[in-house]
């Protein structure tokens, strides 16, 4: 059964964009992903959060306004596990994640000794849980992630893949990379899409043209909408700082592709046809970060998968 979920989520919306980056650009020779091992984790971490998540849906109650594609595996992993000791809650989903894998380090493991010096794939290897810490505010782009601070999330298999990193440098000649499946308290979602407005053309046609960023926010519990400069709100791009942005648990980032209504308004077109909104192919999304030595953390790891990247 956990490999079926784990399966239903490898089923992307978008089988074309498989391996494209941004603007078309390919990131490699491949048209399919496919999963080679599933491991289930079973840890205190997740213990604690979901009692911390199960005492948040007591308070706030109903069920997640967040629309996403893992909702079809999160609904066969409640109805699996319904009667186990922690269901999978009405405002939880399933999401994805791309840890860290060895590739970022040169070493691979330490040299001197046998001990692995844990970053967050081996973190969630040996001891179940991930390191969730956020930037440090004196940190030069602590206010520069894309749509607010965050642990950020992924939908769509083919959007998720496209953070990997490397095959793991541990295991060469396998072409083994990892991503991981985060149980998420997702709750009241407020809701961002960006609109980019074109202030002047290069002369250099290759050249990307200078613009300046809008952030069209929108409070969907009671309808309020709020559209803020780049680096106007809550800790720079976060939500807007006036009341009602003030009541949530996640954050889910619009995309065109998807939710073409939300910027039915104010999108525009280029000559070539091309969008001003961002993002336009896949949704993001995230929760608040959570010192796991402070506080207990808003998702927790459930699943750890070994996939590869396959040309038919």
């Amino acid at each position: 059964k956990d490999y079926d979920i784990v399966k239903t989520l490898f089923e992307t919306k978008q089988p074309d964009q498989i391996g494209t980056a941004a603007r078309g650009r390919k990131v490699g020779q491949y048209n399919k992903l496919v999963v080679k091992h599933v491991l289930k984790v079973d840890s205190s971490a997740l213990e604690k959060y979901w009692q911390r998540a199960a005492g948040q849906e007591e308070e706030g109650g109903g069920r997640t306004n967040v629309k996403s594609h893992t909702e079809e595996a999160s609904e066969e992993f409640r109805r699996v596990y319904q009667k186990s000791s922690m269901p999978l809650l009405e405002n939880e989903l399933l999401m994805l994640r791309t840890p860290e894998d060895c590739s970022t380090r040169d070493d691979g493991i330490a040299q001197e000794t046998d001990e692995r010096e844990c970053n967050e794939v081996h973190e969630a290897l040996c001891k179940g849980m991930n390191d969730f810490k956020g930037a440090n505010e004196s940190h030069p782009k602590y206010k520069k992630l894309s749509f607010g601070q965050g642990f950020y999330l992924c939908d769509d298999v083919a959007k998720c893949d496209l953070y990997s990193p490397g095959p793991v440098q541990e295991m060469p000649g396998c072409d083994l990379r990892f991503m991981t499946v985060v149980r998420a308290y997702m709750g009241k979602a407020l809701q961002v899409q960006v609109g980019a407005v074109v202030l002047e053309q290069p002369a250099d046609s290759t050249k990307k043209p200078k613009r300046k960023k809008f952030f069209h926010w929108r409070q969907p519990l009671d309808g309020t909408d709020k559209v803020i400069k780049d680096g106007g709100g809550l800790d720079g791009r976060g939500h807007p700082k006036e009341d009602p942005f003030f009541d949530w648990n996640s954050v889910q980032v619009m995309c065109t592709q998807d939710d073409p209504e939300f910027s039915k308004g104010w999108e525009e077109k280029d000559e070539k046809g091309r969008s001003n909104t961002l993002p336009y192919r896949f949704r993001e999304f995230y929760v608040p970060f959570a010192d796991p030595q402070v506080e207990t953390p808003h998702v927790a790891l459930q699943y750890i998968m070994a996939y590869t990247r396959e040309q038919e």
